[in-house]
């Protein structure tokens, strides 16, 4: 792989994968094989698959005429699945910078969730390693 991260076997057809959030990182890839990252990705199709099924509860109460104050509580709660998600999507990143933490346990949850939303805040959405 050469500086730019294209393969020579492939003859330049095909770009290697890199992390999404900071291309100057090692070029090693996180590894999705360790049992935190496993539960980690499992707890995000977990919430995904809460809010999908909260929204179909609550349109179908929608259409069976129960008042109109439901239909405020969808994007609060496409939110909160949001701002549940980003720091295991930033544990799945940043793996080797939260090598202690096993998000399943909720105090490392919360100290992920505090340390991501923390560095999101204070370098305008955008996060590197170093500010981890």
């Amino acid at each position: 792989v050469d500086e730019h991260g294209w393969n020579a076997r492939t003859q330049g057809t095909m770009p290697v994968q890199t992390n999404l959030l900071d291309a100057e990182r090692s070029k090693r890839r996180p590894s999705l094989r360790k049992p935190r990252s496993i539960a980690a990705s499992l707890m995000i199709c977990g919430i995904l698959l809460m809010l999908v099924l909260a929204l179909e509860m609550l349109k179908d109460r929608k259409t069976n005429h129960i008042p109109l104050v439901y239909i405020p509580l969808m994007p609060v709660m496409a939110v909160g699945a949001i701002v549940a998600v980003i720091p295991l999507a930033m544990f799945l990143s940043y793996q080797e910078e939260f090598d202690k933490l096993n998000p399943l346990i909720p105090s490392h949850y919360w100290f992920l969730a505090k340390k991501t939303m923390h560095a999101l805040k204070t370098n305008n959405w955008k996060v590197s390693a170093k500010d981890l």
